[in-house]
């Protein structure tokens, strides 16, 4: 089990990041982050089948309109995290350390 997950420090400014703010509020970008640090936590292989919208927006604490969370992040520009029942950031997401730490690497600059 990953006991950290590593955040691009560009991650806030990113247009993926403004777009679901900006969609959702600041609350679903801490729900996104939420998601990831859930994910690398009970599912650390990023396969989230058999888990609904409901269930992952429960896991993440999202308390705003059910299903919205997971539905905007499935249509952002390159799914802001989720590809399909996956959860991932992009194709520089690494599970692998870059430098310390033991948990993947949640790069958000593309």
């Amino acid at each position: 089990m990953a006991s950290d997950i590593r955040l691009s420090v560009g991650f806030f400014a990113h247009p993926k990041s403004l777009k679901l703010e900006r969609r959702l509020g600041p609350s679903a970008v801490v729900a996104l982050i939420r998601l990831w640090c859930w994910t690398a936590q009970h599912r650390p292989s990023g396969v989230l089948e058999g888990l609904d919208a409901e269930d992952l927006e429960l896991a993440v604490g999202w308390i705003g309109e059910p299903g919205t969370l997971i539905a905007t992040l499935l249509v952002l520009p390159a799914r802001a995290g989720m590809d399909r029942l996956t959860a991932r950031s992009g194709p520089k997401c690494r599970s692998a350390p870059r430098s310390r730490g033991d948990g993947p690497m949640m790069d958000n600059s593309d």
